[in-house]
């Protein structure tokens, strides 16, 4: 077995890889983050049927004196590459220097199976063709994993090499089925020279047809490897061996980064794993995270929602064919009552919600989530986990009220699915513009942003108190006559409105068939629809429309919704007196219940010239005003 880098021919175009930077994402913490992430989803990715999948990270520690002449062995004919000026190595340890390793195993999977000598797609619509060695150690940036599963970018293998400071990995495998092993060998260089020739970025360790690397299989040779880099692998699965690690991977940083990003995996029994670093030896398990786990209050509410029999509401599904939106009557009127009063209680509740998904050319489809929330008194920021399948999504960004805690979770096919198309490479965050996403689903980026706000939005909901007055609620503490208190209008919100009384300026509105039942207010950086002095009748129900203006054209019809979204932030809609009955994308929906009511909407950019239009619809006549 040898290194090879392939030399570069005078026509080809020169380009150094950058999928590393794809781990580079505020939403992981460190590499261990990434390292951890991709490493277990993987292996979660290649579990066979009914396998409890077992991860273990052993790091080796930085001084070994046995076996560093046999692990030397293994970089022979590497170094001259490491050591070209211009391969991209920014901490390149000494010729000299101890290498230490991190070994990574897992058992419950099938290993790398498929024909390791095969070089170019083939028809993977075959019962038993899809060749997991193929794709993951020659192609970057295309897989032929399902799309169901967690990793779908055929980037995640490569935050191995990212996580050496030589950019260097090895990968050892049993196969499921033959039983055969296999060991190979990668590196992850810029283009560089070794004296005058010029070599391509991406290097292998192995025997050699040609250009071709293939993986050794040779009893002797896997033998010395195994007993250089303490592998034991009596049982299908794959050994990865990164050496001379990045001095950010740490035995604590990997338990930390396990038990933050697949605590679920871990309490549903499907995962198990074991960090060990020749001193300490942790097993994170399900009894070890109820035990004394840094986020036992999120891994308590979701032990609770995914507990077998734990009672779970099934909100109101939205018709097929229409973008689905959160309001009250999205719960049963009971069901709305008692988890009302158990939040007041501090006690947790859960939800299925129905949803449908509709890819395009396809009929819709039946699926639904989970969410479930508490109050946490004390909480400060609001914080809500979502989770696909066994993955946490770390990098979903909303805005969360004070002691809301809240999880979420997919775990149907189907949308996941759906939710996987629109993540990033790196698994942390979805995105409504994902190149998988974008035009691929009906309504998808309205049904994404349901999802997304659902913690917030049932939080909402529940917080809310039910509409009219208990006219028996204070009568035992006091004694004033509730009829005099209907005399007493509420006061104004005080925002301040510009100018003329806070009438809209020209061309800022205008209240369609200029009904003189509700007056639009314009605010700074918003607006605010409310009733007209002295009316005596109040419209049933008000549409309220935004958007920027534009040179040409109409501004409503040519809405863009990167502009803004009324049911996203930054913007922020109050009400008084009046119930809020949809809030699409630049469309509201609120129906008034006195003559007292408004609506206040803010967070508009204020250097732009914001357009809206009041409709009302089906008025009230004044036998029927309040």
């Amino acid at each position: 077995m040898e290194w090879r880098f392939r030399p570069m021919s005078d026509g080809e175009i020169n380009v150094d890889p950058i999928e590393g930077e794809f781990f580079t994402t505020d939403a992981l913490d460190s590499l261990a983050d990434g390292l951890v992430r991709e490493a277990i989803q993987n292996s979660l990715d290649a579990r066979v049927p009914g396998k409890e999948v077992r991860v273990r990270f052993r790091y080796s520690g930085p001084k070994l004196a046995f076996g560093q002449v046999e692990r030397r062995a293994f970089l022979e004919g590497l170094w001259p590459h490491l050591e070209s000026p211009n391969c991209g190595l920014l901490d390149l340890p000494g010729i000299n220097e101890d290498m230490d390793f991190l070994l990574i195993e897992d058992y419950g999977t099938r290993g790398l199976m498929g024909d390791p000598s095969q070089v170019e797609d083939l028809d993977e619509t075959k019962k038993g063709s899809r060749n997991d060695f193929y794709y993951f150690w020659r192609n970057i940036g295309r897989t032929a994993k399902k799309e169901t599963d967690l990793g779908r970018w055929g980037l995640g293998k490569t935050v191995f090499q990212a996580a050496s400071r030589i950019n260097v990995f090895f990968g050892f495998t049993r196969r499921k089925g033959d039983g055969r092993c296999f060991l190979m060998g990668q590196a992850v260089l810029k283009i560089h020279k070794e004296g005058s020739t010029r070599y391509a970025p991406y290097g292998y360790f192995g025997n050699f047809e040609g250009d071709l690397a293939l993986p050794c299989d040779e009893p002797q040779e896997l033998q010395a490897f195994s007993e250089a880099f303490w592998v034991r692998r009596e049982s299908p699965g794959l050994s990865v061996v990164i050496p001379f690690p990045s001095a950010e991977i740490t035995t604590d940083e990997i338990n930390r980064s396990v038990a933050h990003h697949y605590f679920v995996s871990i309490l549903k029994g499907d995962l198990v794993v074991e960090v060990e670093n020749g001193v300490h030896n942790v097993i994170l398990d399900r009894d070890k995270l109820l035990q004394d786990s840094p986020i036992s209050p999120m891994v308590t509410l979701a032990e609770w929602t995914l507990r077998d029999g734990a009672g779970r509401d099934v909100c109101t599904c939205t018709p097929q064919g229409k973008a689905p939106q959160w309001s009250p009557a999205i719960l049963p009127e009971p069901v709305l009552r008692r988890c009302r009063e158990a939040l007041e209680r501090d006690r947790r509740v859960a939800f299925e919600v129905p949803i449908w998904v509709t890819p395009k050319g396809e009929s819709p489809k039946a699926t639904s989530f989970i969410v479930s929330i508490q109050r946490e008194v004390g909480l400060k920021r609001g914080e809500a986990t979502y989770v696909r399948d066994g993955v946490t999504l770390s990098g979903v960004r909303t805005s969360m009220p004070p002691e809301l805690r809240a999880f979420l979770f997919v775990g149907d096919p189907l949308l996941s699915r759906f939710l996987g198309d629109c993540e990033n490479p790196a698994h942390t965050e979805w995105q409504e513009r994902s190149a998988k996403f974008k035009d691929a689903y009906e309504l998808g980026p309205s049904t994404l942003r349901f999802i997304k706000n659902a913690p917030r939005e049932l939080w909402d909901i529940l917080s809310k108190p039910a509409q009219g007055r208990d006219e028996e609620l204070l009568k035992d503490i006091f004694s004033i006559d509730v009829k005099e208190l209907e005399q007493e209008a509420e006061p104004e919100p005080s925002d301040s409105e510009e100018p003329g009384e806070g009438e809209s300026a020209d061309g800022t509105g205008e209240i369609a068939g200029t009904d003189p039942t509700v007056k639009l207010v314009r605010l700074k950086g918003g607006f605010r629809v409310k009733a007209a002095s002295g009316v005596s009748t109040i419209p049933d129900e008000i549409r309220i429309r935004a958007a920027y203006e534009v040179r040409r054209g109409n501004p409503f019809t040519r809405y863009n919704p990167l502009d803004f979204a009324l049911n996203e932030d930054p913007i922020s809609i109050k009400w008084r007196q009046a119930a809020l009955i949809e809030a699409g994308e630049n469309t509201l929906v609120v129906k008034p219940e006195s003559r007292t009511f408004s609506v206040t909407v803010k967070g508009f950019d204020a250097h732009r010239d914001l357009r809206v239009l009041v409709e009302v619809v089906q008025p009230m006549s004044p036998g029927n005003s309040p």
